[in-house]
């Protein structure tokens, strides 16, 4: 079995080594290898294709909305599988999915025939395979496994290991990253751009005062599929920067570090489960999110850098007090920006500061403290009752448009129908309908108060 011949294309601009390819797996099998060959100069016949070394393990259409699994027994993953899945498939959790090379050979040759027990990585770094298991509910099925995962360390960064037949033969990545808390939530989804950010955080297990760092970056450093280059590249993602991407489509990328674009690190301070770091955000772009590294170890310890999954914000909004003689928001004296309260009644004027990023088309929303603010496309956000910012202050009328120059902005929300006494995220879209920008939580709690 082979793919149909495709085209390379540059990934980056800035990089010339950085090229990726897309393919067609609908020919292939499910949960087997197969060789990437190249054709370096496009030139006719057979014998101008090469094998790379590098291998690709189709995996099937495994997904899961969940990165992270705590540090604990009963550690259960729920995941999606598009048809290959079933109670034989073994599953487990690994730094690499993959048996290294045989001794003396080339590269790109590796063992096929290794048992699920064998431990060919640390066991301090892969979990047991279990079986998984069948959850219906109603005509939607999924799948779930359990681990023990206290031998693992906390904050590793580590795959999900596919054995779709339970044959211990054929077995491989199957594209779902996992996080073993380590740092495992956040008091706010958000950061200001500043020289002294405080992001705090809870970290149960692995965290060290002085000791652990974390930062912000476009992307983490990713563990490699493989301890043993050039290493192994699960298929079920599609990436391309083009949109062809089909649900049999599959995209090798190069192997990428952490972008340009990212923060320092910063070591954390506490005790558990309370942490806190200062952070250096002054180079991170407003309304974009950033994800949440960390190396619980340090840079000398021996853990590698991982995505702990969870997701902060670049926002510049902060709630402010109302003029005198107005109505509006209640900004409780010690929670600061970062709070408000509203009355449950409709046209509730919220008063908010931005320093940089707002215009006369952002709009802000409310949602429950149990959802995301990303979730919702810029249209879901208008339909859910989203209100758009409002100049305020001495130079609201300033520009054509109203707003141009202004850090003072109102806005008017609906929170007739919301809960009383209950806390919701205040969620943002800097260009509203536009597509430069998404929906992305600002940090702010407001809490809803009866007439």
């Amino acid at each position: 079995l082979r793919t149909a011949h495709a085209l390379m294309q540059r990934a980056d601009d800035s990089d010339s080594n950085a090229w990726y390819v897309t393919l067609s797996s609908a020919g292939l099998a499910v949960g087997r290898h197969y060789q990437l060959c190249i054709n370096a100069n496009g030139g006719p016949g057979e014998s101008a294709w090469v094998a790379t070394g590098l291998r690709v393990f189709i995996s099937g259409g495994v997904s899961s909305t969940q990165v992270q699994l705590p540090h604990e027994s009963g550690a259960t993953l729920r995941i999606r599988c598009m048809r290959w899945c079933s109670t034989s498939t073994r599953v487990w959790i690994a730094i690499s999915c993959e048996p290294g090379p045989k001794e003396g050979s080339a590269l790109a040759t590796y063992d096929s025939q290794v048992r699920l027990d064998t431990p060919w990585v640390s066991a301090v770094h892969r979990s047991q395979a279990v079986p998984l298991r069948e959850v219906r509910t109603g005509t939607d099925i999924s799948w779930e496994a359990m681990w023990d995962l206290r031998n693992l360390p906390a904050g590793l960064g580590a795959r999900l290991c596919i054995d779709f037949e339970g044959s211990q033969a054929n077995f491989g990545d199957s594209g779902v990253p996992i996080y073993v808390a380590g740092v495992s939530d956040l008091d706010r989804w958000a950061v200001r751009r500043s020289e002294h950010e405080t992001l705090k955080l809870t970290c149960k297990q692995g965290c060290a005062s002085g000791v652990s760092e974390v930062f912000l970056a476009e992307e983490c450093p990713l563990v490699p599929p493989s301890l043993f280059e050039p290493g192994l590249v699960s298929a079920s993602e599609c990436y391309s920067k083009f949109g062809e991407c089909s649900s049999n489509n599959f995209s090798m990328r190069p192997p990428r570090i952490s972008g340009a674009v990212e923060s320092r690190r910063s070591r954390l301070s506490g005790q558990p489960p309370s942490w806190e770091a200062v952070m250096d955000t002054r180079h991170l772009s407003v309304g974009k999110d950033y994800r949440l590294c960390t190396d619980l170890d340090g840079r000398e310890g021996p853990l590698l850098v991982a995505d702990s999954g969870l997701v902060v914000r670049v926002t510049a909004l902060e709630v402010a007090s109302p003029p005198p003689g107005s109505s509006g928001s209640f900004v409780p004296a010690a929670q600061g920006p970062f709070s408000a309260k509203l009355t449950r009644a409709k046209n509730q004027v919220l008063h908010l500061r931005c320093a940089e990023g707002c215009i006369v088309g952002s709009r802000v929303f409310l949602v429950s403290q149990s959802s995301s603010c990303r979730g919702a496309s810029a249209m879901a956000a208008v339909a859910a009752g989203s209100s758009a910012l409002i100049p305020d202050g001495p130079v609201a009328g300033g520009g054509a448009l109203g707003g141009f120059g202004a850090s003072a902005w109102r806005t008017s929300l609906d929170a007739s129908f919301l809960t009383t006494g209950s806390t919701y995220r205040l969620c943002a879209d800097l260009d509203g309908l536009g597509s430069l920008f998404t929906p992305g939580d600002t940090g702010i709690q407001v809490a809803i108060v009866a007439n």
